[in-house]
C-alpha cells in the first residue's frame, strides 16, 4: 500500500542517514541500490544523504554519479543537495562542473546560499580560474546572498596565483561594500597579486591600508611588497621597507634578502648588492643560487667583471648550485674583460656540474672561442649544442661563422650558413655579412658576390656593413672593377658610403695604378661629405 511504501522510504532514509553519520558510504550506496532493486520509492533526502555520505569519505566521483541520477529524476532538488554536489566538485577541482551546477540551480530556481558560493569560489582558486571567480561574483550580485571572508579569500587567491592584480583589487574593494573585514591572509594575497602583476604602486598602497587596519603585517607581507619593488628596480622603496622590518625587529629570511638584492641588480646598484650579501651572512644566512645570480648579474651589468668573477668563485667554493643564468653572466663578464680562457673555464664548470645548458650559455662560450680565434672550439661547441637539441639562434650561428672566417675556414662558414637556413633561423643581414667576410678573408671573392646577390634576391635591406664586407673581399682579391661596380650600385641605393668604403675601393684601384678611378672616388667622397 501507499502507507507501506512511505514507511519503507522513511526506514531506508533513516538507515542511510545512520550510514552517512558513520562514514559508511559503501553501505549507503548498497541501500540505494537495494531500494532500486525492490522498487521502493526514493526521495531527494535519500540521494542527498547518500551523496553526503560519499562526500564525507572522499568518494567524489561516486557522489557526482549519484547527483547525476538525482538530476535525471523528477525529484525536486534542494539547496542542500546542490551544495553537496558543489562541494564534491570543489574537492575534485572541477570548476567547469561547478559553473554548470550553478547554472542548473538558477534555472531550477533553487536558492543559492553562502555555502554554495564559498565552494564555487574555492574551486576557482584551486584551478587559478580568476575570470570564472569574477563571473561568479557578478552572478552573486544578482542574488541576495552575502559573501563571507571564505569566498573573498578564495577569489583573491585565484587572482594572486595568476598575477591578476586588477581583478584582485575588484574583490578587495567589494569586501568593504559587503562589510567583510580583510585579514592578513587576504591582504597578503592581494599584495602578492600586485607583485606578480608588476604593479608596485598598488602593492605599496595595499601595504599602507593594511598598516592602518587591524590585520597584522608579517614577513609574508613585507616579502611580497619588497618583491614588487624589486621587479621594477625600485630599490629605494625596497630599502625603505627593509628598514621598517629592521625597526620592527622582524626576522629577515633568505627570500627578503634575495628580493632586496634583486632590486639592487635591476637598479644597477652593484655595490649595495655586494654589501647586502655580506649583511646576509652576518645574519647567519647563506646566500643561495638566486642570490648569487642577482649579485653577479649586477656586477656584470655595471662592467664590474672582476667582482662578478670573484662572486662566481665564491659560489663554487661554497658548493652552491650553479645554474645556466649564473654561468652565463660569469662567462659574459670574462668575455667583456678580454679573458676568454676564463670564460671557457666557467663553461667547463657548468659541464662538470651538469648544469642544463641553454642557448645563452652556449652562445656566450662560442663568443669566447670566436674572440680568441679558436674556430675548432667554436665548431665543437656548436656540434654539442645540436646534439643536446638546444635551439640555435642568429647570434650563435653568426659567432661560429665569424670564428671560422677568422681561422680562414670559409668552407666551414658556408656549411654553417646553409645549416642555419635549414634550421629555420632568421637569415638576417649580419649573418650574410659574416659569411661574405669569411669568404672574402680567404680570397673567395666570387662566393662573396654570390652571397651578396642572394641577399638582393631575398629582398633583405642592404646595410653598410654588408657592402664593406663584399668590397673588402674584392679588394683583397684585386678585383678593382668589381669593387667599382659595387660602388656604383650602392650609390644608387639608400646606403651612405663611409670612409672605410671609399678607402677600400681606392686601395683596390691603387694596386693596378687606376689613378683616374681613384681621383673620381676622391671627388665622390667630397660630394658625399665623407670625412
Amino acid at each position: 500500500s501507499q502507507s507501506k511504501m512511505n514507511c519503507n522510504t522513511i526506514t531506508f532514509n533513516a538507515t542511510i542517514g545512520a550510514c552517512e553519520k558513520g562514514s559508511k558510504w559503501d553501505m549507503a550506496l548498497q541501500l540505494v541500490n537495494m531500494m532500486i532493486h525492490i522498487k521502493v520509492e526514493f526521495s531527494t533526502i535519500t540521494l542527498g544523504t547518500a551523496i553526503s555520505a560519499c562526500q564525507r569519505c572522499g568518494e567524489w566521483e561516486t557522489a557526482w554519479q549519484l547527483f547525476s541520477v538525482l538530476a535525471k529524476s523528477r525529484l525536486q532538488l534542494d539547496t542542500i543537495t546542490f551544495n553537496a554536489a558543489v562541494s564534491g566538485c570543489e574537492k575534485r577541482a572541477s570548476w567547469e562542473q561547478v559553473v554548470s551546477l550553478l547554472s542548473v540551480m538558477m534555472q531550477s530556481e533553487v536558492e543559492l546560499d553562502t555555502i554554495t558560493f564559498n565552494s564555487a569560489m574555492s574551486v576557482c582558486a584551486r584551478n587559478n580560474a580568476s575570470e570564472k571567480a569574477l563571473q561568479l561574483f557578478r552572478t552573486k550580485a544578482q542574488s541576495e546572498v552575502k559573501l563571507d571572508i571564505v569566498a573573498f579569500s578564495a577569489a583573491i587567491s585565484a587572482c594572486e596565483k595568476n598575477g591578476h592584480w586588477a581583478k584582485a583589487l575588484i574583490f578587495f574593494s567589494a569586501m568593504s561594500r559587503n562589510r567583510v573585514e580583510p585579514d592578513n591572509i587576504i591582504f597578503n594575497a592581494a599584495v602578492s597579486a600586485c607583485e606578480k602583476g608588476g604593479s608596485w604602486e598598488k602593492a605599496l598602497q595595499l601595504f599602507s591600508v593594511m598598516a592602518e587596519s587591524v590585520a597584522e603585517i608579517d614577513t609574508i607581507t613585507f616579502s611580497a611588497a619588497i618583491s614588487a619593488c624589486a621587479k621594477t628596480g625600485k630599490w629605494e622603496k625596497a630599502s625603505e621597507l627593509l628598514g621598517r622590518m629592521v625597526q620592527s625587529r622582524m626576522k629577515l629570511d633568505i627570500i627578503i634578502f634575495s628580493a632586496i638584492i634583486s632590486s639592487y641588480e635591476k637598479g644597477s646598484e652593484w655595490e649595495k648588492a655586494l654589501q647586502m650579501m655580506v649583511s646576509m651572512r652576518q645574519c647567519q644566512l647563506e646566500p643561495v643560487t638566486i642570490t648569487f645570480n642577482s649579485v653577479i648579474s649586477a656586477c656584470e651589468n655595471c662592467c664590474q667583471w672582476h667582482q662578478a668573477l670573484e662572486c662566481f668563485r665564491d659560489m663554487v667554493e661554497c658548493e652552491i648550485e650553479v645554474d645556466a643564468l649564473t654561468s652565463s653572466a660569469a662567462m659574459s663578464a670574462c668575455v667583456n674583460s678580454g679573458d676568454w680562457k676564463k670564460a671557457l673555464q666557467v663553461f667547463g664548470v657548468m659541464v662538470e656540474s651538469k648544469v642544463q645548458l641553454d642557448t645563452i650559455a652556449y652562445s656566450t662560450a662560442i663568443n669566447a672561442a670566436e674572440t680568441s680565434g679558436w674556430w675548432e672550439g667554436a665548431l665543437q661547441l656548436c656540434s654539442v649544442m645540436l646534439q643536446d637539441k638546444v635551439e640555435l639562434d642568429a647570434i650563435t650561428c653568426n659567432a661560429v661563422m665569424s670564428a671560422c672566417g677568422k681561422g680562414g675556414k670559409w668552407e666551414k662558414a658556408l656549411q654553417l650558413f646553409d645549416m642555419t637556413a635549414q634550421k629555420g633561423v632568421e637569415m638576417n643581414v649580419l649573418i650574410h655579412s659574416t659569411a661574405i667576410s669569411a669568404c672574402g678573408n680567404s680570397g673567395e671573392w666570387e662566393q662573396s658576390l654570390q652571397l651578396f646577390s642572394l641577399m638582393a634576391g631575398q629582398k633583405l635591406q642592404l646595410e653598410l656593413i654588408t657592402f664593406n664586407a663584399v668590397v673588402s673581399a674584392c679588394e683583397k682579391s684585386t678585383q678593382w672593377e668589381k669593387a667599382l661596380l659595387l660602388c656604383s650600385v650602392m650609390s644608387d641605393s639608400t646606403v651612405e658610403l663611409d670612409t672605410v668604403s671609399f678607402n677600400t675601393i681606392v686601395s683596390a684601384c691603387e694596386k693596378f695604378a687606376e689613378w683616374e678611378s681613384a681621383l673620381e672616388l676622391l671627388n665622390m667622397m667630397k660630394l658625399s661629405m665623407v670625412q
